[in-house]
């Protein structure tokens, strides 16, 4: 990573470059689940991508959605995406992906008929400036489009309802913006976007195959539980050795929630 690019991940201060492969691995795992696959589909219906359109996706990570994105738009358009950190772009699969800042997008004006992020605003801002920075290399008539997460409507199913709520708490006050899933259609209609539309998104997850990942999601802000010292070590321990018990016995049980919204340049 480039002096200015280190600059500004530290600027945005998300994720340190050790934890970048890791964090790849994670993001591929949860793009496979079906809820999140059916909602971006209906993001991308949305987003009225036909054969040829040109597609960017704003802090694309290592491409998750491109497979998806050529289904749309055939083999031939041209789809691009930028994210900050060299540690994800580099392992993505699409050659038109670079380094790049979201609030200095590196393309000429009116460059693609559609632009879309996905679970970037929650982590990132100032919210507006990436989405007018979006809008200025949409062309007019294109589309803009983003699936974000509602955090603060999160729920873990448990019986201790104080540590969990502090959990919980942790997860909302650890994000840039945790509500901006539901706040986004309002900010995009304020920001001169038309026909805006969204799409909620209500997942109850019991099954397995998401725990392991969900359960490093929540070991995350146990551990910033305990720097508090609100609670007594070994009762926040026992809280999610329990939840980690419920997990291997197949009764765990998170509900989470987002959006997707779009609308017309």
């Amino acid at each position: 990573m480039n002096k200015e690019m280190q600059r500004v991940a530290d600027e945005w201060g998300v994720v340190p470059e050790e934890d970048l492969p890791g964090l790849a691995h994670e993001l591929r795992e949860v793009a496979r689940l079906p809820g999140m696959r059916a909602i971006h589909h209906q993001l991308f219906d949305g987003l009225n991508l036909h054969l040829d359109a040109a597609v960017l996706e704003v802090g694309c990570g290592p491409w998750l959605w491109g497979p998806m994105l050529r289904q749309y738009v055939g083999p031939t358009a041209l789809l691009a995406g930028i994210d900050v950190y060299y540690g994800l772009v580099a392992a993505a699969t699409e050659p038109n992906v670079c380094v790049a800042d979201g609030r200095r997008l590196p393309f000429h004006p009116r460059s693609f008929d559609a632009v879309f992020c996905s679970r970037l605003l929650t982590h990132v801002g100032p919210t507006e400036v990436l989405i007018d920075e979006m809008m200025q290399v949409t062309r007019r008539g294109g589309m803009i489009g983003a699936f974000e997460w509602t955090f603060s409507q999160w729920e873990i199913e448990d019986d201790n309802g104080p540590i969990s709520d502090a959990v919980h708490h942790a997860l909302v006050d650890n994000h840039y913006r945790p509500d901006i899933g539901v706040e986004l259609p309002d900010l995009l209609r304020e920001m001169g976007l038309s026909g805006v539309t969204a799409i909620p998104y209500l997942e109850r997850i019991t099954d397995a195959y998401d725990s392991p990942l969900t359960l490093e999601l929540i070991r995350r802000h146990v551990d910033l539980v305990l720097a508090t010292g609100e609670f007594p070590a070994e009762d926040v321990e026992a809280w999610y050795s329990a939840i980690r018990q419920r997990a291997e016995e197949g009764r765990f049980a998170l509900t989470r929630t987002g959006l997707a919204s779009w609308g017309k340049v």
